[in-house]
Formats: structure tokens, sequence, C-alpha cells
């Protein structure tokens, strides 16, 4: 994967997300949405063929969107390993 900003100010980001698809998007968007800093958040995948899904949000003022940002990225990656773990002991049993 090839992560590129395309627009970057003070609480607004716009991050293009080469070689993925909707699954990363949707997943990155939906725990955007649960945040209470976010006041706006969604993705766009602009060509069915193309996999550049990109991903916009916006926080609420005062607030640095990479903070936020960064945030939400180890929310998802908590609950990946937590899957994993859980997944893990299933398999054992």
């Amino acid at each position: 994967m090839v992560l590129r900003i395309i627009k970057k100010e003070k609480n607004e980001m716009k991050i293009e997300l080469d070689g993925e698809d909707h699954t990363l998007g949707n997943l990155i968007q939906h725990t955007l949405l649960m945040d209470k800093d976010i006041e706006f958040a969604g993705y766009d995948l602009p060509h069915p063929l193309s996999r550049k899904p990109i991903i916009y949000l916006r926080t609420k003022k005062g607030l640095k969107v990479e903070n936020v940002f960064k945030r939400t990225l180890e929310k998802v990656s908590k609950q990946a390993n937590e899957f994993l773990a859980n997944f893990s002991k299933a398999v054992e049993k």
C-alpha cells in the first residue's frame, strides 16, 4: 500500500490509499465516525477498476487532524489484534 496525503489543513485531511479497496476504506470510515472529535468522515473509490480509495476527514475546530487520525488507526490496530487473539483461541479449541 502506498499512502499519499492529497490535502492537509489544520482540521481537514484527504488521503489516497493506493493498492487498497472498499475493505480498508470502509473500516477506517466506520472507526472515524465513532469518534466524538470527528465532524465529518467518508471515503470514495472514484473508479471501480482503480484500487485507490480516498479517505476524507474533518475534525472539530481546534483539533489537529493528524492526531485524531492516528488515534483512529491505533483503534483499528487494537481491534485487529483482539480479533486475531480471539480467533487463535477459537482455533485451539
